[in-house]
């Protein structure tokens, strides 16, 4: 459990530092670096696949998929407890990203290839990405080598929605930093209280 405690206060003051950033205007050094790694346009070649990712990362398809998955559990397979704490994982972090999106209020960038709306930090997109695939190996975790290799497609799947989504211009970098760290945040500190008073998962 020290190792879990260490990863929350690591990623809650990286989360933190940057939601400061975003909210006193001082994220432009990491939003410029980022655009110019990333930064793409309307007819470029690259322009349909990172639609095709954006779409395919669309929350509202994850979170359907997953709640069915959570009903099924809770009613077919009698496994109410396990249910909740995964509603409460995926449900409950775009709930709370979503308070800090309205409590931040930060505008998209301009020049979007793909108009999007909303408010800008944190980015759902790439946070349910993120939450998705860390919750598949928690659940799922061995010591196999097929298990590191789910490692490195999931690493893969959310920096290439995250890619897509500075790419596209529906997100500053510092959104997609965001996202993924409030995912790695909420994911420990669920991980804690299972371990430390819950032991719905082993």
């Amino acid at each position: 459990m020290q190792k879990t405690k260490i990863k929350i206060g690591i990623s809650a003051f990286i989360f933190i530092v940057l939601m400061l950033l975003v909210v006193t205007h001082h994220a432009t050094g990491i939003d410029n670096w980022g655009f110019s790694l990333d930064h793409g346009a309307l007819l470029s070649p690259n322009t349909p696949w990172m639609l095709e990712i954006t779409y395919m990362s669309e929350p509202a398809i994850w979170l359907v998929m997953l709640n069915l998955i959570m009903l099924y559990l809770f009613f077919s397979a009698k496994k109410q407890a396990y249910a909740l704490y995964m509603g409460l994982w995926l449900d409950g972090a775009v709930i709370i990203a979503t308070v800090i999106k309205i409590l931040v209020g930060r505008h998209r960038p301009l020049h979007q290839l793909v108009l999007d709306t909303g408010y800008s930090f944190p980015s759902i997109h790439t946070m349910t990405a993120a939450i998705c695939v860390l919750m598949f190996l928690a659940l799922f975790k061995t010591h196999s080598s097929k298990y590191r290799v789910f490692q490195i497609l999931g690493l893969v799947w959310v920096i290439t929605v995250a890619a897509s989504r500075v790419y596209l211009r529906n997100h500053y970098p510092s959104d997609v930093l965001g996202g993924a760290t409030l995912a790695y945040l909420w994911t420990n500190l669920l991980w804690y209280i299972n371990q430390r008073w819950l032991h719905i998962i082993k």
